[in-house]
């Protein structure tokens, strides 16, 4: 079962980190997802799973969530219009992302390249792991 996205968890995840122009919208997954309409950074927040009570849909811009102590990306937009980096996270699984485009690059330094083959019909860029 996914995990549940409430309206009051996502309006104070929207508010603590001050992320803007989103539009906040029904899901049959997840309950509700956030849309933004350009840039998310949620990088260097110290956030842990239990911290991500939000659930992304569409980013237009880039996503950055790197440099945190995370251990999944469950939270993750479904699509990303720009680069995505999760860089310097505990992150080991990248098989069951619920990311299903990423329009740039995908920046995962750290993970270890063989996790991330399967990104490879997903990211329209260039995936950079552990180099």
């Amino acid at each position: 079962m996914s995990k549940i996205f409430t309206l009051t968890k996502i309006a104070n995840f929207i508010t603590k980190y001050g992320i803007q122009n989103t539009n906040i919208k029904k899901d049959v997954n997840y309950t509700y997802v956030i849309d933004i309409n350009g840039d998310v950074n949620l990088s260097n927040k110290n956030l842990t799973d239990p911290d991500m009570t939000a659930k992304f849909g569409k980013v237009t811009g880039n996503f950055e969530c790197q440099n945190n102590n995370l251990t999944s990306l469950d939270f993750a937009p479904d699509c990303v219009g720009g680069d995505f980096k999760c860089s310097y996270n505990n992150i080991n699984d990248f098989d069951n992302l619920p990311i299903k485009h990423v329009g740039g690059n995908f920046y995962a330094y750290g993970a270890e390249p063989d996790k991330l083959s399967k990104l490879k019909s997903i990211v329209k860029g260039k995936i950079y792991p552990s180099y």
